[in-house]
């Protein structure tokens, strides 16, 4: 299963969310991802799980070092990040698991951009944990959390990737349910917890008062 996970994120993923609706949905939420961030020409900024490099590609924010992360050697994440990485300025791709950031230390990152990670996690209260740890004092998390299982969420993929997926011969429910491991509930009270003495700022999407399964998403700030 790993090897068609590869595949599919190297071959099938940009086909079906880069491009038409979806395309500017995820734009949206990639801008969305860098609103009150507080970035300046010293800061280290860490992405986690960048993919193909979305979020690199749209940004505005210029920090010193903008270090993009993945597990998946397959979308070219192939060396390792060390420590004398973070002395670096500009633009760098490392390969990394989300889960241990044993390469960076305490209290040295400025700002941890995480779009679509968390819900894919084996262990996301330790990557929490880590997310955490490399922040300094006063250093911000941005953070998207899918709404999963949400009646809303799954409502619109019924009529939007299950029908791309389809088109390129593969069965949505075989590659998302595999991923999507963790739910919304938890997330967000692994969230809370990991994060109860540091300022949270959380809005669902697009309805901000109503339940959860009733929107698509919600981004966090955290500063901690």
């Amino acid at each position: 299963m790993n090897n068609e996970l590869d595949d599919f994120y190297a071959e099938a993923y940009e086909k079906t969310m880069g491009n038409g609706a979806i395309g500017l949905f995820w734009k949206y939420i990639h801008s969305r991802l860098d609103k009150n961030l507080h970035c300046s020409s010293t800061s280290v900024l860490l992405e986690i799980g960048a993919g193909h490099g979305q979020h690199f590609e749209l940004t505005s924010l210029a920090p010193r070092l903008y270090i993009e992360t993945d597990i998946r050697t397959a979308l070219g994440y192939t060396i390792p990040l060390v420590e004398a990485d973070l002395r670096l300025s500009g633009h760098i791709k490392r390969v990394m698991n989300a889960e241990s950031l044993v390469d960076i230390p305490s209290a040295t990152v400025d700002i941890v951009i995480v779009s679509c990670v968390l819900a894919h996690l084996n262990n996301p209260d330790k990557a929490l944990l880590e997310w955490r740890r490399v922040l300094k004092p006063g250093g911000c998390l941005s953070l998207y959390i899918p709404c999963e299982p949400g009646v809303f969420l799954r409502f619109i993929r019924f009529f939007t990737t299950r029908r791309k997926l389809k088109a390129l011969g593969i069965t949505q429910a075989d590659i998302h349910w595999i991923e999507h491991r963790n739910h919304y509930p938890l997330m967000q009270f692994l969230v809370k917890k990991t994060f109860d003495s540091d300022r949270r700022k959380e809005r669902l999407f697009p309805f901000r008062f109503l339940p959860w399964d009733l929107n698509l998403f919600s981004l966090i700030l955290i500063v901690k």
